[in-house]
């Protein structure tokens, strides 16, 4: 099944995904990685230097279904960080990823989301979609909405 998931990855790349759906759905039926993830972690990471708006948001969508986890949970801020986004879809799933290591990791991504987040739509989307998790309490919606009100200043 992980030569599956591989020949999977490489379907990503050669039929060129160029909808939302359709990641995240492909993403979805990978479930071989969530039981392993560890041999797919690198070659997955290559997506990230994609040109290619979905093949980056592949990556975001496999990060927060399969990789959200503390071993990974570092490395996967420093990507949000560095990335170079390409287009909507690609920003949205950087949010979405964000937004979900949120509630499992409330207080590292809101340390990131206070310092490290690059990209204004990014930061913004992803302040947007954890206030709207119902699993994110009162006072910590408050607090990031103060957050994203003093930060966004500094933003172009």
């Amino acid at each position: 099944e992980i030569s599956a998931c591989l020949v999977g990855s490489e379907m990503c790349k050669e039929t060129g995904i160029n909808n939302w759906a359709v990641c995240d759905i492909f993403c979805g039926d990978l479930k071989e990685v969530g039981k392993n993830p560890a041999p797919f972690y690198q070659e997955f990471k290559t997506y990230l230097h994609s040109a290619r708006e979905y093949e980056i948001r592949f990556f975001y969508v496999l990060a927060l279904m399969y990789f959200l986890t503390p071993e990974y949970l570092p490395e996967l801020l420093s990507a949000v960080s560095s990335q170079v986004f390409v287009g909507f879809y690609d920003k949205m799933a950087a949010a979405w990823f964000l937004s979900v290591a949120y509630v499992k990791f409330p207080h590292e991504v809101e340390d990131f989301l206070q310092t490290a987040v690059p990209d204004k739509f990014v930061f913004r989307k992803s302040i947007s979609k954890i206030c709207d998790s119902y699993r994110v309490g009162k006072e910590d919606k408050k607090r990031l909405r103060a957050m994203a009100a003093k930060r966004l200043k500094f933003f172009p």
